[in-house]
């Protein structure tokens, strides 16, 4: 039977699915369009421009068992989900209904997953078709292959079944890519199970080619699954945590905070790449779960003291507004608790008590009654840091050397020479000084000994700062003999004013 007299049995027999198919060959097949295909009478011309090939042994194996493994209420109904029913009949696997669970067995066992792509194609074939009859088991007509004389490109018609007076034909290109996903459609049936006609089939926002290039590098740690839309069961689709929210689409987890990136997506608006979405330096599960503040603010009841003082340093409440008004009306007369540097689930370094302490009412207090007086001293110019001296109580000892400049301005100004930097820093940079941590060794009695400092820049001139005195820098290291650690000696920028 010519194609042209199978085209026009369906259209008398079964008009509408003609109509379809005619459709399908016109938007799909680049070889078949209307200078191939008559609309109006279904009939084939032109056809000397074409030349039949061979049917692989492939193609035969894979349309003689549609017929023989589909039963009649898939072929009567051929919707994705029947497809996929039939497909784990062929493998002996008992279906799952539910798309997740049925996800995560294919994540699970690779090796099912290997085998329903095999016999996925054997469906596939037969989705979105009709067919009638009853005798499953008849030999379909040959594959007739249609290719552009001089191409190397061939676009196949698949003539599977004439069976009870209904059509069904498949169509589909060994070398072309009817979607546009970058992978041919031959490839989207016989290997991976996708949809030739779809260029992201599982709808997760990453198109097939990407996910099937990827999917299987052990060491791509981004790469999905082109039939899983979420791999990592985190609520976010993969195209979701790969294009717009950068997590990662195979960790729930993506920050490691023990929230799902979903929830921080969604629910809590969180920062799913970061455990402080707000920067307080306590981070985001302690507030969501044991402090119940909004780890979105700084400042969750918005009464002037930011959660990690008023928890930590302060024990107040920091969802109560009240007590916070009733502390800084008692500046500088508080109290003010010592603690060491994990508070908060972040561990202490530089930054946390310098960011903490920028932000503070106390030692901005403390900085705005601090004055800088400048003497002549052993012949030297020297400006000593007058902070007022009005500490509420005095520790029976020095708790540890890691305490905030807000207990050390209340304490005396105790410690040792890095905390004294912080809160020597704290102050100048509230005042309007450029600010440099530095450490390296100084000259002792016993030799070089550790020691941490500042420079201060502002109006043009840079100081040495340590112990509450300011020094003009000029040649003062010379002079004095401190030297700086390595590290420290490394990265050092005398102008280093300049770039911040």
């Amino acid at each position: 039977m010519s194609i042209s007299s199978i085209i026009n049995l369906g259209r008398d027999e079964e008009p509408s699915f003609y109509q379809e198919f005619v459709d399908f060959i016109r938007k799909r097949n680049p070889y078949l369009k209307t200078d191939a295909v008559d609309i109006k009478t279904g009939k084939v011309t032109r056809i000397g421009e074409y030349e039949r090939t061979h049917v692989t042994d492939k193609e035969y194996q894979l349309t003689s068992k549609i017929l023989a493994d589909i039963d009649e209420e898939n072929i009567k109904q051929p919707t994705e989900e029947k497809v996929y029913q039939a497909a784990f009949r062929m493998i002996g696997v008992d279906y799952i209904d539910d798309p997740e669970e049925r996800e995560q067995l294919f994540l699970d066992n690779p090796e099912i997953y290997d085998k329903f792509l095999e016999k996925y194609e054997v469906a596939d074939y037969a989705m979105g078709r009709k067919m009638g009859g009853q005798d499953y088991n008849k030999r379909p007509p040959p594959i007739i292959f249609t290719k552009r004389k001089g191409s190397s490109k061939i676009g196949t018609i698949a003539v599977l079944g004439l069976i009870g007076g209904a059509i069904f034909a498949g169509v589909s290109y060994i070398s072309n890519d009817a979607d546009g996903d970058g992978v041919s459609n031959y490839d989207e049936m016989t290997k991976y199970g996708t949809n030739p006609h779809k260029a992201d089939t599982d709808d997760d926002g990453i198109p097939d080619g990407v996910e099937i290039k990827y999917f299987k590098n052990p060491d791509y740690e981004g790469y999905t699954h082109p039939l899983i839309p979420d791999m990592d069961k985190d609520g976010l689709l993969d195209g979701e945590e790969v294009n717009k929210y950068f997590t990662m689409p195979r960790n729930p987890d993506s920050d490691g905070d023990g929230i799902p990136d979903g929830d921080e997506v969604k629910i809590y608006l969180t920062n799913p790449l970061s455990k402080d979405t707000d920067k307080d330096y306590i981070t985001d599960p302690i507030e969501i779960n044991e402090l119940k503040t909004n780890p979105n603010k700084l400042d969750t009841d918005g009464d002037g003291i930011e959660d990690f003082p008023e928890t930590y340093l302060y024990n107040l409440n920091p969802n109560d507004p009240e007590d916070g008004r009733e502390f800084i009306e008692k500046i500088p007369y508080v109290e003010v608790n010592s603690i060491g540097g994990n508070e908060g689930g972040t561990f202490r370094k530089t930054p946390k008590v310098i960011d903490t302490s920028l932000r503070d009412p106390l030692v901005h207090w403390y900085a705005k009654n601090t004055e800088i007086k400048w003497e002549i001293e052993n012949d030297e110019e020297v400006g000593k840091i007058i902070i007022p001296n009005v500490p509420n109580y005095e520790p029976e000892e020095w708790p540890n050397s890691s305490v905030w400049p807000a207990y050390q301005l209340t304490h005396g100004r105790k410690g040792t020479c890095g905390p004294q930097s912080y809160w020597n820093s704290v102050i100048l940079e509230i005042k309007g000084y450029k600010i440099l941590h530095l450490g390296g060794y100084v000259p002792t009695p016993d030799g070089p000994g550790p020691h941490g400092w500042i420079e201060a820049h502002k109006d043009g001139e840079t100081y040495v700062v340590s112990w509450g005195r300011m020094f003009p820098r000029d040649d003062f290291y010379e002079k004095k003999g401190w030297t700086l650690e390595e590290d420290y000696a490394c990265a050092y920028n005398p102008n280093w004013y300049k770039e911040q």
